[in-house]
């Protein structure tokens, strides 16, 4: 048995959301305003300590107060 993705009712459910096709170049940049329209989120805080820190990036290290590992540079 192989599984068969059909889109029949999908399209009879919501002819409105199919009545108009993007070509990838389109639906990619309609993706990307959408992406650059919203805010930035305020960063938040890491919930639990980091277990594995070998090859945690600079950045991450520093924000968590931890000196940055060489491991990551390697």
């Amino acid at each position: 048995m192989h599984a068969h993705c059909r889109h029949d009712l999908a399209r009879r459910l919501f002819p409105d959301a199919y009545a108009k096709s993007l070509s990838i170049a389109e639906g990619l940049q309609a993706t990307a305003e959408f992406v650059r329209r919203q805010p930035i989120p305020q960063p938040t805080e890491c919930p639990c300590p980091i277990e594995i820190a070998d090859r945690l990036p600079p950045a991450w290290a520093q924000r968590l107060g931890d000196p940055p590992s060489d491991a990551f540079h390697a």
